[in-house]
């Protein structure tokens, strides 16, 4: 078994005239140790303008040029391939508070620039994710979050990203939409999933793409919103048939 791992995994993209940036990607085996004893090709699954990688060291150098994007880079050696995802994503410089926001149906969140996230509005199922069910006419921190890079409002229910590809969930569980295996409500974040890219909150649902490209989806599902084939509500994410890419 072997794995593919980049730092870091969401890259801003420099203004114009500013210099270029980078991440490194390194394939690793099952314990986690560099691959020494045979080549190594690191690569890119498409290389969008503005994007390029080393085949040798797997530094991937992104200039102003590049536009948002999720790409899939490749490490192969001899025998094996691994594939993981890395963000593209535009910021000022330096960014401003608030470096991206998202509503729910009465709550909004906010990533502040040190990754932490802030929420306000109805809190009746702890979707603010502050420990309470106070509701919050000014923002909040919420509970336990750092490194976040992506968050989404669903109905009553939060979601996040990690900048390790973790989704966090919090808020309203009557249909399973926090992913966690239970119907409770949960008014602090809890982890459902790895190695994901991004996610999105519906009416008692949750979604995410994973950095292998597959769709996964869990909750409320009584006219088949969730993809899986049938109208069983699914307490922990499920993949969606036929999504990849």
């Amino acid at each position: 078994m072997i794995t593919l791992s980049i730092s870091p995994r969401v890259i801003s993209i420099p203004t114009l005239g500013a210099n270029s940036v980078t991440a490194t990607a390194l394939l690793t085996d099952q314990f986690g140790y560099k691959i020494m004893n045979e080549a190594v090709v690191y690569g890119l699954t498409w290389t969008p303008d503005g994007v390029s990688i080393d085949p040798a060291t797997g530094v991937i150098t992104v200039t102003p040029e590049a536009e948002e994007v999720v790409l899939t880079v490749t490490g192969r050696s001899s025998s094996l391939l691994a594939t993981a995802a890395i963000m593209l994503r535009k910021y000022e410089s330096p960014p401003k508070p608030g470096v991206q926001i998202s509503l729910g149906s009465g709550h909004g969140l906010a990533i502040k620039p040190d990754g932490t996230v802030w929420a306000w509005g109805n809190n009746i199922y702890g979707q603010l994710g502050d420990g309470t069910t106070t509701h919050r006419s000014t923002p909040v921190q919420v509970s336990g979050l750092t490194d976040v890079v992506s968050v989404a409002g669903g109905w009553a229910h939060s979601l996040a990203i990690k900048f390790d590809g973790t989704v966090w969930t919090w808020g309203n569980n009557s249909n399973g939409q926090l992913g966690d295996g239970t119907a409770t409500n949960r008014l602090t974040p809890v982890q459902i999933m790895t190695d994901v890219v991004s996610v999105a909150g519906g009416w008692g649902q949750g979604l995410a793409i994973k950095s292998d490209g597959t769709v996964w989806a869990w909750g409320r599902n009584d006219y088949g919103q969730l993809g899986d084939g049938t109208r069983t509500r699914r307490l922990t994410p499920v993949q969606v048939i036929g999504l990849t890419d």
